[in-house]
């Protein structure tokens, strides 16, 4: 766990001038497993438009006191940029990911036959891909 929070920690100073001047800030989240694993999460934090996600899950009320912000193409593409980093740094500690979705490369670390069962069963039970589009690598 030590040495892993270094090297994240090393990866974000690196961006920490990039950071700064475009309002991305990064919180982790640190917690054990049990008694032989860890979860060492970042969470990135940028300036933005608030999203459907927003107006689908606060309250209107609290939704209007928000700051609104405009588009951030250069945050966006850096926060891209560093997840990219993340995830080829976790692969090289042999890191598991936790949440598999959207992000994390799934289908590189799946097995042919694997891959081909799992679209099979994605065929079968949602043909037109509605359920979390394009999540695992499934277009």
């Amino acid at each position: 766990a030590p040495g892993a929070l270094a090297r994240l920690e090393g990866l974000f100073a690196s961006h920490a001038e990039d950071m700064e001047r475009l309002g991305v800030v990064i919180g982790i989240l640190l917690s054990t497993v049990g008694t032989n694993g860890f979860v060492l999460e970042p969470v990135f934090y940028w300036p933005g438009p608030q999203t459907l996600y927003y107006k689908r899950v606060l309250e209107p009320s609290y939704l209007a006191k928000l700051t609104t912000f405009e588009q951030s193409p250069d945050a966006e593409a850096l926060v891209a940029r560093i997840r990219t980093e993340l995830i080829d740094a976790f692969s090289e500690l042999g890191a598991v990911h936790l949440q598999v979705g959207k992000t994390y490369p799934y289908r590189a670390g799946r097995d042919p036959n694997t891959w081909r069962l799992l679209e099979a069963v994605k065929d079968a039970v949602d043909p037109r891909r509605l359920v979390n589009p394009k999540s695992l690598g499934l277009d």
